[in-house]
């Protein structure tokens, strides 16, 4: 008879251990499939001269495993807890706790087994379209293979096998530290939580409210808030700790609005009259609070965690974003080469069977400029001196002919000026020039616009500092001349090309310059020698620079596109389906506790049909429930996720973040997916006959 009721019992669990059991399977199957491209030959030889796959892989797999394993000991512990009165009846059956301890551990070796065997079975079958997605996020010309890992199976096999030992030890420790007592026990907070509202719960549901929305408007006054608390104590550490603050405060919000804010509304609001009267809607209210009790811990730490997420994706794709530009912006042309080896690079086109489309020389002038600065904490004007390369506008212009997406650039007079300079993608919103700035020989120029630098790469002029002048200006003006050829080529085999390139062109340091330079009200002195000076130092402050400087004598925009992509593709690969495993495991959580909870609660919803109750209010009864406990997670959480994105786009401006608004609208979709499977289901157990 004991082991028909075993048998019963394990089998009643089959709906509730489902979604575990589903959970537990993707996870494994993610994790193969993380581990099974590390060992997929074409792949990896196709990128390592760019990125290591295999590290950046290995602690994706670590951060998946350690989800699983936080979602699976959640996920048992809650098993166990809800099954007390089982385990009391077995007690009472005259089993021991070595009995009831190894029925338990047989249900979850049995449960975890399956769901690592098939997890691994469904990351065969799926590992090839993880690595059609790395490919096509990392831009790669080759075709994925199906495979089967055999080393990623066994250490598949080996993690999970770790996590089910802690299971075990985690079920052994509950199990023994129980009473027989202590398993039938109702607490008395659960029976007596519902009679009143504290006032100090008062005080910090409000608290809650107000760290959110303290939260929030930190956020969306982001940068004058920080100008504000940096210009009144001059701390600029803020910079780096204020967004943790943002972070903190909404955390902390959270975690009170489920705790304390959301029972007192729903506690006071059972208290209006008209809802009194209704008691149903009375019923509503309480056990929505009921419920609220026994986890506003989960639905708070799900709450964040789905917001972090949001976060974590918006930042790769922020740090993506502006390195790709800075990487595109650098690469202007398919190659940038120095005067001395233009044949020498014609003659490789040729030989890989390449025809050049575009040849332009452009001659820059390098010299030293004085100008003003103010960042965004401090009013005070910053005076400084760096070396400047300047650029006629019809070469300005001739270049944009061959690129076609610069800005355009008119000067109205001699004495204006247009400001490039690399940096402004990231500190164009930081810091103010001055619109008027000073040259080495005295001459004074309006700076009529500035912009992000479009030259290309300024490691080959010496500075990423560069003014567009009008043609008289420069002609007359007298500075280093400096000149790189730009060049567009098409036809040629990339890969040939690649290695002629690497065998014959080394990317290396030419042409030194030896400069000395410092500001003071007589204007700038200084001067740019070829010629080594005797005892020359490396100096750097506001006013007063000197030292030695080299320019790079090639760049292929093939290779540094290519190796961007590659990289910054690989990181926004495995945030994206960190961000995903946190999704499901989170929105399985839920569903897991929502089931086990209506069973608890089967014998009340037969109550209200035996008092006369009609089966549509209490199906409603069951939807709303549903709909007070999942709306507001999901709706805090994008919400967060929203505020997050919006932090990341103050400091990093000119990034699409349709990837983050796809994870948005999928969580809140999921999510919408578990509000209807939770109330169906809940109805259809309420409904069952025993």
């Amino acid at each position: 008879m004991l082991v028909k009721i075993l048998l019963r019992s394990f089998f009643k669990q089959l709906k509730s251990y489902f979604v575990y059991f589903l959970c537990m399977s993707t996870s494994v199957m993610i994790f193969y499939s993380f581990s099974a491209i590390n060992y997929d030959q074409p792949l990896i030889l196709s990128v390592k001269q760019d990125v290591q796959i295999s590290g950046s892989l290995v602690i994706g797999n670590i951060i998946v495993a350690v989800i699983v394993l936080i979602f699976t000991l959640s996920a048992n512990r809650f098993f166990l807890n809800k099954r007390r009165n089982e385990m009391g009846l077995y007690r009472l059956f005259g089993m021991q706790k070595r009995q009831i301890i190894s029925v338990f551990l047989i249900e979850t070796m049995f449960l975890n087994l399956i769901s690592l065997i098939i997890g691994i079975f469904e990351g065969i079958l799926f590992s090839k379209l993880f690595s059609m997605m790395l490919v096509k996020a990392m831009d790669l010309n080759i075709e994925s293979r199906f495979f089967i890992s055999l080393t990623s199976v066994v250490l598949t096999v080996a993690v999970f096998m770790i996590a089910l030992i802690l299971i075990v030890l985690q079920d052994i420790l509950l199990i023994r530290r129980n009473q027989l007592s202590e398993l039938f026990q109702t607490t008395k907070q659960e029976l007596t939580f519902q009679t009143s509202i504290h006032w100090t719960r008062l005080v910090l549901g409000v608290m809650g409210v107000l760290c959110i929305v303290l939260g929030y408007s930190f956020s969306f006054l982001f940068i004058p808030s920080l100008r504000r608390y940096i210009v009144a104590t001059n701390d600029y550490t803020a910079i780096f700790w204020f967004p943790l603050l943002i972070i903190l405060l909404c955390s902390i919000g959270t975690y009170f609005f489920f705790a304390y804010t959301l029972p007192a509304i729903l506690f006071y609001l059972s208290r209006l009259t008209g809802i009194r009267t209704n008691g149903l809607t009375s019923f509503l209210l309480s056990n929505t609070r009921l419920h609220l009790h026994k986890s506003w811990k989960t639905f708070s730490f799900i709450t964040v965690v789905l917001g972090l997420s949001t976060f974590l994706i918006g930042g790769i794709l922020g740090i993506f974003s502006l390195t790709y530009n800075l990487v595109e912006l650098s690469n202007p042309t398919t190659f940038q080469v120095i005067p001395q080896q233009v044949n020498q690079l014609e003659n490789l086109i040729q030989q890989a069977n390449g025809k050049i489309t575009v040849k332009k020389e452009l001659t820059y002038k390098l010299t030293a400029f004085h100008l003003q600065q103010t960042n965004l904490f401090d009013d005070d004007l910053y005076s400084k001196v760096e070396l400047v390369n300047l650029i006629p506008l019809s070469a300005y212009q001739q270049l944009n002919e061959i690129v076609g997406y610069f800005p355009e650039v008119t000067l109205d007079h001699d004495q204006e000026a247009v400001y490039f300079y690399q940096n402004y993608l990231v500190d164009g919103r930081l810091v103010s020039t001055d619109h008027h700035v000073e040259l080495e020989d005295g001459s004074k120029l309006k700076i009529k616009k500035i912009y992000t630098d479009v030259f290309g790469e300024p490691r080959m002029r010496y500075t990423n500092n560069l003014l567009v002048v009008s043609d008289e200006v420069f002609s007359h003006y007298q500075g280093l001349e400096n000149k790189i050829t730009y060049i567009n080529a098409t036809g040629y085999n990339k890969s040939v090309m690649e290695h002629l390139i690497s065998s014959r062109i080394d990317e290396t340091w030419n042409d030194p310059i030896y400069y000395t330079y410092s500001y003071d009200e007589n204007g700038i002195d200084g001067q740019i020698t070829k010629e080594k000076p005797i005892g020359v130092t490396i100096e750097q402050d506001l006013l007063s620079i000197s030292g030695e400087k080299s320019r790079l004598n090639f760049k292929d925009r093939y290779a540094a596109v290519r190796a961007a992509r590659r990289t910054l593709g690989l990181e926004v690969y495995i945030f994206v389906f960190i961000g995903v495993t946190i999704l499901i495991s989170t929105a399985s959580s839920l569903l897991v506790r929502q089931f086990t909870l209506v069973e608890t609660e089967r014998k009340t919803y037969q109550l209200l049909r035996n008092i006369g109750i009609d089966q549509h209010m209490i199906r409603k009864v069951i939807y709303y429930r549903n709909a007070l406990i999942l709306g507001p997670i999901s709706i805090l959480a994008t919400l967060h996720g929203i505020v997050a994105v919006h932090v990341i786009r103050t400091l990093i401006h000119g990034t699409n973040y349709w990837i983050v608004y796809l994870f948005a609208i999928l969580s809140v979709i999921i999510y919408i997916i578990v509000y209807i499977v939770c109330s169906l289901v809940s109805i259809r157990m309420t409904e069952e006959q025993h």
